[in-house]
């Protein structure tokens, strides 16, 4: 399995384990983000955007996993993604202030599947 392919695969897995984790249990996640999930109109909004956007990206992934002619599409969606969600942070820390541990740990997070996709994609088109 190539290193591109691998990262697409862990990509998918941490999208689609974060998704699935909202779908099924919004009202316990929000509080950890400082997110207070009161109604159902919130809930489904929560499961909306957290879970069933990252399960569809992980679905993506790993489709684009597993056809060879569009592997160097999947980096640049899991490049784009977790670049988007990094960026999101950045910009709320800059504008809103420092963040706690669970909004640092996750940026770190965001930082590393965008270097891993970086990373892969570069190594990818420098083999081609």
């Amino acid at each position: 399995m190539s290193f591109a392919v691998l990262v697409l695969r862990g990509s998918a897995a941490v999208f689609g384990a974060v998704g699935l984790a909202w779908l099924l249990a919004p009202a316990q996640l929000g509080p950890l983000v400082g997110i207070e999930l009161e109604s159902p109109t919130s809930l489904a909004d929560a499961r909306a955007v957290f879970g069933g956007l990252e399960c569809g990206i992980a679905g993506l992934l790993w489709l684009c996993a597993r056809d060879a002619a569009r592997v160097e599409l999947g980096l640049l969606a899991a490049l784009l993604a977790f670049g988007g969600l990094a960026f999101g942070r950045l910009l709320g820390f800059a504008l809103d202030g420092p963040s706690d541990a669970i909004g640092t740990a996750l940026l770190g997070a965001e930082l590393v599947g965008l270097g891993a996709a970086a990373l892969a994609r570069g190594r990818l088109r420098r083999a081609r």
